[in-house]
């Protein structure tokens, strides 16, 4: 087991001891639907004074993607909170599976998220060369439309105009039997 100091507050270490997944489909107070409630036990040292603690997660899938919320534990006399952030969990070899712990001060305001738009300028030199290709392309389906227009019109004016229709003029002969 490794302790690890806690970033924000250099009086207190955790140390990793296992998960607890006793809680993860019958959670209480946690309908099934929502998600699985998941546990880390850890050691929360502070001033040479160790506790067990359990840290919980609440795992949730959206759309396929697995989504972690930490249930914030505070540490007594404290302002420091702990959170379990992820567990990554080893397929091979469960015993080898890894908790993300997040932390933070009580007193100060968790920073607000931020929209951000990013966009991208860039030149390209030979875009030009695209845009006359498109225009030629439109010119040539202009032009091919408009000779395809006027040959139908020729034929259509070809078969009704007097001078092409001649009236035939059939004469029938009588034969007479002698």
């Amino acid at each position: 087991d490794q302790s690890v100091p806690v970033p924000i507050d250099s009086s207190l270490k955790i140390t990793m001891k296992r998960f607890d997944m006793s809680e993860a489909m019958g959670a209480v107070g946690v309908d099934p639907s929502q998600g699985m409630r998941l546990a880390a036990v850890v050691n929360i040292e502070q001033n040479g004074v160790a506790t067990e603690q359990k840290l919980y997660s609440l795992l949730k899938m959206d759309k396929g993607a697995m989504n972690f919320e930490p249930e914030w534990f505070t540490v007594p006399n404290s302002t420091t909170q702990i959170g379990l952030a992820r567990v990554v969990r080893d397929q091979q070899n469960p015993e080898k599976s890894q908790a993300m712990f997040v932390f933070k001060d009580a007193t100060k305001p968790l920073p607000k998220n931020r929209d951000i738009f990013t966009v991208e300028v860039s030149i390209k030199p030979y875009i030009n060369l695209v845009w006359f290709g498109v225009i030629a392309m439109v010119l040539g389906f202009a032009i091919s439309i408009a000779r395809h227009r006027d040959e139908l019109r020729r034929k259509r004016n070809h078969r009704t105009s007097p001078d092409v229709i001649k009236p035939i003029v059939l004469k029938s002969e009588k034969v007479v039997a002698e």
